[in-house]
């Protein structure tokens, strides 16, 4: 099987070139304190799990084998595997939501905006509610943002989407859907708010901003993804 890879596509001027900056972003104090607190929990239960996982030869992953054994097992074992199922959500939640998010999010687009007044974003989230917070935040601030996630009617979705393509929207706030399920313009930076653990959603999002296209007066323009992640953490 013949591999075409993302350096052959830079090289044959398939995608255009870009650039990642990550920022790592600081926990408050209370933040900090309710992670650390997560963490602890989660670590003795996995230390408590790790042996039963090990003697079961599961062909599973260890995070699958504890969902499943949390499901079935209603003794003490079942229980570990419950507070490692919920207190690892809890955790991955807590993150999402960290305070810093909004405000990095707030001054990569005054940046942004500031260098190219014309620049179409997408700011990628994990969490529905989540997207609706930022995306009201933004509107609030007077910026052009529209909403794209699973729960909006369609006719929503498309009429926004709509919008972006004219230029009269600049950012799209975005759940997973627009990830998996439309066909975006041609953007110029892409902010991963938010980001999932899964590879496979990650090189979609990036995807997403990876297109060939073209400014005003016909320059190829590049793209441009910032990485938001919780400082420090796991």
């Amino acid at each position: 099987i013949y591999e075409f890879n993302l350096i052959d596509a830079l090289r044959e001027g398939l995608v255009p070139k870009f650039t990642i900056n990550h920022y790592g972003l600081p926990l408050s104090k209370d933040e900090k304190v309710k992670y650390e607190e997560l963490s602890r929990s989660i670590t003795d239960a996995v230390s408590k799990l790790r042996g039963k996982f090990q003697e079961s030869r599961s062909n599973s992953d260890f995070f699958s084998w504890a969902r499943q054994l949390a499901t079935r097992n209603k003794g003490d074992l079942g229980g570990t595997a419950m507070r490692f199922v919920s207190d690892t959500s809890k955790r991955r939640e807590l993150l999402n939501r960290i305070e810093s998010r909004h405000a990095a999010v707030e001054r990569l687009l005054e940046g942004e905006f500031a260098l190219n007044p014309t620049a179409r974003v997408i700011l990628f989230h994990e969490s529905i509610d989540e997207v609706m917070s930022l995306f009201v935040r933004l509107r609030q601030m007077g910026l052009p943002a529209i909403a794209g996630h699973s729960e909006l009617p369609g006719s929503v979705g498309e009429d926004g989407l709509d919008l972006f393509r004219r230029g009269i929207a600049k950012i799209i706030v975005s759940a997973r859907s627009l990830i998996e399920g439309f066909n975006v313009p041609a953007v110029d930076v892409g902010i991963i708010v938010a980001s999932s653990g899964s590879v496979r959603q990650r090189i979609q999002s990036l995807g997403r901003v990876l297109r060939r296209h073209r400014g005003p007066n016909g320059e190829e323009k590049s793209s441009c993804i910032h990485v938001l992640y919780a400082a420090e953490t796991s």
